[in-house]
């Protein structure tokens, strides 16, 4: 008996601090995450890429426009990008029918020798325009106890802001 208490507490204790634990399956996350790579490699080549840059801001702000047989706008990808010493930053969001179902937050420090760097990233997944899961990689924000990984949807929804009124 207290075998299996002792187990369910250590399954608890690693859900609850688990980066990874919103309960998708890996072939639906791998899934998404393959299409959006598949769909930015596309958009390299793609008539539809438009790249904004923002001196001011020393930012690079991407969007390319998924579409299909119908010619119709089916998706969108925004990619922003800024630098600013010593840290590389970079936002990916995917959306499909104006719905966003994917968002990834990259965040690389490079040392001024450039021998050193850390990442962090964090690929977050959605559905019906509510995080489903998420997946961190590296020491960053999501080690910190004040972090709340929906504010990934205020952060979009700033950006599209942003994005149109510029």
């Amino acid at each position: 008996m207290t075998k299996n208490i002792s187990a369910i507490l250590i399954f608890i204790t690693f859900s609850m601090f688990s980066q990874e634990n919103f309960g998708k399956n890996e072939e639906y996350k791998k899934n998404i995450y393959n299409e959006v790579k598949r769909e930015m490699n596309i958009c390299k080549m793609n008539e539809y890429h438009l790249i904004y840059e923002f001196d001011e801001q020393n930012e690079i702000w991407e969007e390319c426009f998924i579409t299909y047989e119908n010619e119709k706008p089916y998706g969108i990808i925004y990619k922003f990008e800024s630098l600013k010493l010593p840290i590389f930053y970079q936002e990916i969001y995917y959306t499909e029918n104006k719905k966003l179902i994917f968002a990834q937050e990259t965040e690389l420090y490079i040392s001024k020798n450039l021998k050193d760097t850390i990442q962090w990233n964090c690929k977050y997944f959605f559905e019906n325009e509510k995080l489903v899961d998420l997946i961190s990689l590296g020491h960053g924000k999501t080690e910190e106890d004040n972090w709340n990984p929906d504010l990934i949807l205020e952060k979009f929804r700033k950006r599209l802001s942003e994005f149109n009124t510029d």
